[in-house]
C-alpha cells in the first residue's frame, strides 16, 4: 500500500498520558466499512520513533468518532496493550481493523499510558495494510525462481 500524508495518523507524536492521533480519516459515509473484503487486512500500523521510557505500558487503540478530532461519539474498534520493554525503536506493529464494526465516519488512534513513572510514547502511525509490518508480509520480500 502507498503510504502518504492522507493515511498519516500520527508524525513523531510524544504521548505521555492519553492522547488522541494528531490527524484522523475521513470516510466518504458514516456506513462505509473499510473492515470488509479487503486482503491483506487493512488496520492501524504503528512504531516507536525511539524507545519508550518510563516502564509501564501502553494501550493502542483504533477508534471510530463523529468528529475529526476524535472527541465526539469515540468508540474503540480493537486496541492492544505493549509493554514500554516491547514498544523499541524501529519495530512496527499492526492492528486489524475487523469487519462490519464501522459506523462512523472519522477514525483514527488514541494512545494511553499505563503505570509506570513519567511514561513516554514517541509514536508514528498510519492507516494500512498488514503487508506494511514485515511479520504480517502475505509473501516474502525477495524471492527467486528456478527455470
Amino acid at each position: 500500500m502507498r503510504n502518504d500524508i492522507r493515511n498519516q495518523l500520527s508524525d513523531v507524536q510524544v504521548v505521555t498520558t492519553t492522547a488522541v492521533s494528531t490527524n484522523s480519516i475521513e470516510k466518504k459515509t458514516a456506513t462505509q466499512d473499510l473492515g470488509i473484503g479487503t486482503d491483506p487486512q487493512m488496520g492501524l500500523v504503528f512504531a516507536p520513533t525511539i524507545n519508550t521510557v518510563g516502564g509501564g505500558s501502553f494501550t493502542v487503540e483504533l477508534i471510530e468518532a463523529t468528529d475529526g478530532a476524535l472527541t465526539a461519539g469515540v468508540a474503540s474498534l480493537a486496541s492492544v496493550t505493549l509493554t514500554a520493554a516491547q514498544l523499541l525503536k524501529g519495530k512496527a506493529f499492526f492492528l486489524a481493523l475487523p469487519p462490519y464494526k464501522m459506523t462512523k465516519k472519522f477514525f483514527g488512534a488514541r494512545y494511553t499510558a499505563v503505570g509506570g513513572t513519567s511514561p513516554s510514547l514517541s509514536v508514528d502511525a498510519f492507516f494500512g495494510s498488514a503487508d506494511d509490518v514485515a511479520q504480517y508480509k502475505s509473501f516474502v520480500s525477495t524471492y527467486s525462481v528456478d527455470n
